[in-house]
């Protein structure tokens, strides 16, 4: 009992106790009273303690939490009109349809339109400002609940459309430009690009979606924490001689724009936080460990949206670089063969162990390819997602045969992991 006891009381510990609060907190959202958490961070602040810091960002996240629950009570419901700001990007509703989620008056909504009121929205980008007209009835799915929607409205009419505030709007800027240089990509091809480069998933035909998921690759479709640190690794250098604070802000600057680009996944806010976390204590002249890290990451985005405990993504995201930060090392080392094998298969196997338990629980099973698909086709994801950064920035600008040129590259290795997709190589399908 005293090495429990003293084990709770080490300094080391104290990322641990913050995650496991912000989860606790998160899940429960019991209403803490403001003054009661800012009486605990004092204490926190005065007399530094892994059980402090447990109910420091419990308390946090509970009062957060239920500051947000407590903003979705009384929905707004009837007609709506004015102008709303779009929160992220219209995607397809049915064969006619797109629905996007919108800001009106301090709630959020969603908007959802059909037919030629549809094309009107069709091509708008996250942060632009519109002019509609519609009918709102409160939303009552958990689904709208835990991404703080109140409330669905159909829309009758859209009016005029403005731009972005400028980072939103630059952001846009390059999301469209990515796009415009990857149209001599087969479709398929071009659909992969966009959710893996920039987290735009909304040209995935059901056929592409099927065979990356039933590969176990579903993850590759979308954005994740990969790309996070492939942007780092192509900042870095830039900022290799600044300053320790001006390196500091700009790559946090950095970060930002890029969890904007890539439309705040949770994966990329996870991965994002991770980061962030990394190049400040690392400029602090602290250094922390990849776990750490880690810990500190998910204590400090579940206090700033304690919903997303509840998501499934960032669930997954989460359990992903557990594998990834504790069974991936042990695997490597175990593993025979040579190195390079060892580590991919070290760091596919460590990933998939750890997110199997929350597959079966939500899906109620995991793909037998998933493995051996991962193995054969995560070489090729990191080039795309690097390439596709930089390269697909000058495709978008020159366009044309340039364009073409530029994506030679990306298309054959596009096709390699569209191949392995399709083959279910261990399944038998």
């Amino acid at each position: 009992m005293a090495a429990v006891y003293g084990w709770l009381r080490a300094p080391t510990v104290m990322p641990y106790a913050a995650a496991a609060g912000a989860a606790l907190g998160s899940w429960v959202l019991v209403g803490v009273p403001l003054v009661l958490a800012l009486a605990l961070a004092a204490a926190f602040a005065w007399k530094p303690r892994p059980l402090l810091a447990f109910a420091v960002f419990a308390a946090f996240a509970g009062f957060f939490g239920a500051r947000a629950l407590d903003g979705l009570a009384d929905p707004p419901e009837g007609p709506v009109e004015g102008w709303v700001t779009l929160l992220d990007d219209p995607r397809p509703l049915g064969t006619s349809g797109v629905r996007v989620t919108v800001r009106h008056a301090g709630a959020r909504l969603e908007a959802r339109a059909y037919g030629a009121v549809a094309g009107r929205l069709d091509d708008a980008l996250t942060g632009e400002r519109v002019e509609l007209w519609g009918t709102a009835r409160p939303a009552t799915s958990d689904w709208h609940r835990w991404r703080h929607v109140a409330a669905t409205v159909t829309v009758d009419r859209v009016g005029a459309r403005v731009e972005a505030a400028p980072v939103a709007a630059f952001t846009n800027r390059v999301r469209r430009l990515l796009e415009a240089g990857a149209v001599s990509l087969p479709r398929d091809s071009r659909a992969m690009f966009a959710g893996m480069v920039y987290g735009d998933d909304r040209g995935q035909s059901p056929r592409l979606y099927d065979d990356f998921r039933a590969a176990g690759l579903g993850h590759l479709l979308v954005v994740s924490g990969q790309n996070v640190a492939f942007v780092l690794a192509l900042a870095s250098p830039l900022v290799t001689r600044a300053r320790p604070g001006v390196r500091l802000v700009v790559l946090l600057a950095l970060l930002g724009v890029f969890a904007l680009l890539t439309r705040f996944e949770p994966s990329v806010l996870r991965a994002a936080a991770m980061a962030g976390v990394a190049v400040t204590s690392a400029a602090l002249g602290r250094p922390e460990t990849g776990r750490r890290t880690l810990a500190w990451a998910v204590a400090g985005v579940l206090v700033a949206d304690p919903f997303l405990v509840r998501v499934l993504a960032f669930q997954l995201s989460v359990c992903a670089t557990c594998g990834l930060l504790w069974i991936t090392p042990a695997l490597a080392e175990m593993l025979p063969g040579p190195r390079p094998l060892r580590l991919a298969a070290a760091t596919t196997a460590g990933a998939q162990l750890a997110v199997m338990p929350l597959l079966v629980a939500v899906f109620g099973t995991v793909p037998l390819a998933s493995l051996p698909a991962n193995v054969a086709a995560g070489p090729a994801t990191a080039p795309v997602m690097m390439w596709g950064l930089t390269g697909g920035v000058a495709a978008g600008a020159f366009g044309g045969p340039v364009a073409w040129l530029i994506h030679r590259p990306t298309a054959l290795l596009l096709w390699w992991v569209r191949a392995v997709a399709a083959a279910r190589i261990t399944d038998g399908s």
